[in-house]
């Protein structure tokens, strides 16, 4: 089945409002880390080398044409997918094109990225963050060991390496560490109280000033992890407050609608489930369409072989997986 490259709009709590995504790398998946609190279903390919990956002109013409049935009330353009953005060689000039869409149609919406940065770190480029408004990095770890249990990294790969980078970024308001605390079974895999000194030491040295915190809410490509509980974000968050990191504390899921109506393709819904799997009631505030209608399209996807039907604590989601 095709896929899009533009997918959207959903609920995110990041915003608290509408987004969309842009991906520009898959599928298949590829990115210098494989987390294990990943939602995109299967081992991705670990990758460092930045190369010519999704072609500009494709993901224009799915911005473009999601846009004209999406309308206004999008908060943010989201570039991420599956993977890291900055592998794809294209990224300066899809971001630019991007920008130029947003302002020709006077759509009041902020042009994100999620990255791990290691990319351009690893070979010495400096990231162009003039058409951005706000840069997520990766962040989940302040020591080697917590990050190679984490973020599962391409071989060789340094924590290090990203401490610097952003150091020397100096981008200030812009770049914003993104903070996932995670549980194997019952026991913490980055929030034992060792950890997240480490991790307050390495903000401190790499000049982080704001700090998303935040608890996973998909399930994960892993069986077994599972979400921090809600008390140990509100202590890290108070513990970033004290060494002067402002922190986004990311809890209530928002609860709104989307105000337009969208009457998605199975394509549409492929595009989106392959990159963030979702609840049928997200689907149904993303899309306001009646539930018969949602029921039929993801039946027939999962007929297909295409989506899959994941219970992770106590909820049904859907996933799209690669054919």
């Amino acid at each position: 089945m095709e896929v899009k490259h533009a997918v959207g709009p959903y609920p995110s709590r990041r915003a608290n409002g509408y987004i969309t995504i842009v991906d520009l790398v898959g599928p298949p998946k590829a990115c210098p880390y494989n987390c294990v609190y990943c939602p995109i279903k299967g081992v991705g390919a670990k990758a460092i080398s930045i190369k010519r990956l999704v072609n500009p002109d494709k993901v224009l013409k799915d911005f473009e044409q999601l846009m004209d049935n999406v309308g206004g009330g999008v908060r943010a353009v989201l570039i991420n997918g599956m993977g890291d953005p900055l592998l794809n060689e294209f990224f300066p000039e899809i971001v630019n094109s991007l920008a130029k869409t947003l302002k020709i149609r006077k759509l009041d919406a902020e042009l994100w990225i999620k990255t791990t940065l290691q990319t351009y770190a690893v070979v010495n480029k400096r990231l162009n963050l003039t058409n951005i408004d706000r840069a997520y990095v990766v962040f989940d770890a302040g020591s080697s060991e917590d990050y190679a249990a984490v973020n599962e990294p391409h071989h060789g790969l340094k924590l290090s390496t990203l401490i610097n980078y952003l150091k020397n970024l100096n981008e200030g308001e812009r770049v914003i560490a993104e903070l996932s605390l995670v549980s194997s079974g019952e026991l913490p895999l980055n929030w034992s109280q060792e950890s997240l000194e480490l991790i307050a030491i390495s903000y401190s040295k790499a000049g982080v000033r704001k700090a998303v915190v935040k608890a996973i809410d998909r399930p994960p490509r892993l069986n077994g992890i599972r979400p921090a509980p809600e008390a140990v974000l509100r202590r890290v968050a108070e513990s970033l407050t004290e060494q002067g990191i402002e922190p986004l504390l990311l809890l209530e899921k928002p609860q709104f609608h989307y105000s337009e109506v969208v009457v998605p393709s199975t394509t549409d819904l492929y595009s989106l489930l392959l990159r963030k799997p979702m609840t049928i009631t997200e689907l149904r505030r993303s899309f306001r369409i009646p539930y018969s209608d949602l029921w039929r399209a993801i039946e027939s996807l999962m007929n297909r072989g295409i989506v899959e039907e994941v219970v992770w604590r106590g909820k049904v989601f859907y996933r799209g997986i690669t054919s």
